[in-house]
């Protein structure tokens, strides 16, 4: 069964306007600017000790075919509106076209 939306159609929530920001990836010293959704959640993380962490994962949600051809962890991100720097730490396709980034400080 083909997917509900197409690409064009999830082009619409990354758009800046609506939920998306603009996002620069480095690749082998060659950037690329594309649109995603940002989001760093706190969470909890519990288990280290008495005393539980909070750690405020970086998470970019984007379409799987805007990401530069062979990105790969370790890569630069720069997130507009963010001081912080960002390396990809994984990259999580989703299936439908769509893919979950995790990203550490660098």
């Amino acid at each position: 069964m083909p997917p509900i939306e197409d690409a064009d159609d999830r082009a619409i929530f990354l758009d800046p306007d609506d939920f998306g920001v603009e996002i620069t990836w480095t690749r082998s010293g060659t950037p690329s600017t594309f649109d995603a959704i940002f989001s760093r959640p706190a969470q909890m993380v519990e288990g280290l000790g008495d005393a539980a962490l909070v750690d405020r994962a970086a998470l970019l949600v984007c379409r799987e075919a805007d990401l530069p051809a062979g990105a790969a962890e370790d890569d630069p991100v720069a997130v507009d509106g963010q001081t912080d720097s960002f390396l990809c730490r994984a990259i999580r396709p989703t299936g439908d076209g769509m893919a979950f980034v995790d990203l550490k400080r660098a």
